[in-house]
């Protein structure tokens, strides 16, 4: 994945790039704000394989409770499952 902006990408990209590369994007970022060469250890190979998945409402309306996030968490092949609302 190559991004090129004037910002970290937002959504999971700091995320994905920490477990996946082993590299934090806002470590990063501040070093070069205050000067200092950026030259992070990348992984050869990646730490990790990860997919990211978003659900979008089918129909708008008012988000009641996010128990249903729960049992997807608890899965051992899952590394988080949040929710980007609060109820």
């Amino acid at each position: 994945l190559i991004e090129v902006n004037c910002r970290m990408g937002g959504g999971p990209v700091r995320d994905t790039n920490l477990v996946v590369w082993g590299v934090d994007l806002v470590e990063e970022h501040l070093m070069a704000c205050a000067g200092i060469p950026v030259r992070p250890v990348v992984a050869k190979r990646p730490l990790k394989q990860m997919a990211e998945f978003t659900v979008n409402a089918a129909v708008s309306g008012i988000l009641q409770h996010v128990d249903f996030i729960e049992p997807l968490a608890k899965h051992p092949d899952m590394l988080y499952a949040r929710p980007l609302v609060k109820p």
